[in-house]
């Protein structure tokens, strides 16, 4: 059964409650906020295992999923156009689904990227006869990684650093794909978020929007202005804090955790390629 995207968290809480689905999919930051309104009132989880589509899920949801239901969440990559095209196995890796798509991973140029080096991911459809996607770019930034241990032979994405029109641009304009692992991990040492976006919103300029119990300290604004720039390519720019009440997505609404504001990044064509 599929609600509508607009139905509030209460409602989609009480709706798991009554109809009692072992399997519940859904945008990855609506889950953390399901999993609340379950908690509050007072029902007892259903859900064997939530199934994230619509964008990558952060280490932030994973860990408010796990603290409050102790449920997983599998992952599935996909999107409008293509439809899936890889599913996370049971060790954590995203396998490519070969017999629906052709997927490839290239640098500026269009040349395919080794093992392990982040470039543009290009698709080529092969379930849709009626409007073929040849080498089609999607709009994301990840690299290839190694085999993994699950034993499956179907090719992994080791990670999606984030989309081509959301990267930011600090002063040399190469193009940097924020890490949302690495940020989460940093702002955990000082806050407790229970959301945050990052904007880009001037050429050497950042705002931290966030949602959490309590106030960031003197010392936590240094201590996340001293570690940013590692994942930001050293680059330094100013960093300003913006703690707001309630998370402002709607339900339904896909969450973007890097938004470039000041810009919008140059697409690759590869239709030459």
């Amino acid at each position: 059964m599929t609600l509508a995207p607009d139905t509030p968290y209460h409602r989609i809480a009480e709706w798991l409650g009554r109809k009692r689905p072992r399997y519940f999919q859904a945008l990855p930051m609506t889950m953390p906020t399901v999993a609340d309104h379950l908690l509050a009132q007072k029902i007892d989880n259903p859900i064997d295992c939530m199934i994230a589509y619509g964008g990558q899920v952060a280490p932030l949801v994973r860990k408010l999923v796990r603290d409050a239901l102790d449920v997983p969440i599998v992952e599935v990559y996909s999107s409008n156009d293509c439809g899936q095209i890889a599913h996370q196995c049971e060790a954590g890796s995203l396998h490519i689904l070969s017999e629906l798509a052709l997927v490839e991973i290239v640098d500026d140029a269009g040349q395919p990227c080794p093992v392990g080096v982040e470039g543009h991911i290009v698709v080529t459809v092969l379930h849709n006869s009626v409007l073929p996607l040849i080498r089609y770019e999607i709009g994301d930034v990840a690299a290839f990684a190694p085999s993994c241990s699950c034993g499956r032979t179907l090719p992994v994405i080791g990670s999606i650093t984030g989309r081509t029109k959301n990267l930011f641009r600090f002063g040399d304009d190469r193009p940097v794909a924020p890490y949302d692992s690495e940020a989460y991990k940093i702002l955990a040492k000082v806050m407790d978020p229970t959301w945050y976006q990052i904007a880009q919103t001037g050429p050497m300029s950042v705002e931290i929007r966030f949602v959490s119990r309590d106030e960031l300290s003197a010392e936590g604004e240094r201590f996340i202005k001293e570690r940013m720039p590692n994942i930001w390519r050293n680059a330094k720019p100013e960093i300003n804090f913006n703690r707001l009440e309630a998370m402002p997505t709607r339900p339904g609404q896909k969450h973007i955790v890097f938004v470039n504001e000041w810009e919008p990044a140059l697409t690759p064509d590869y239709s030459e390629a």
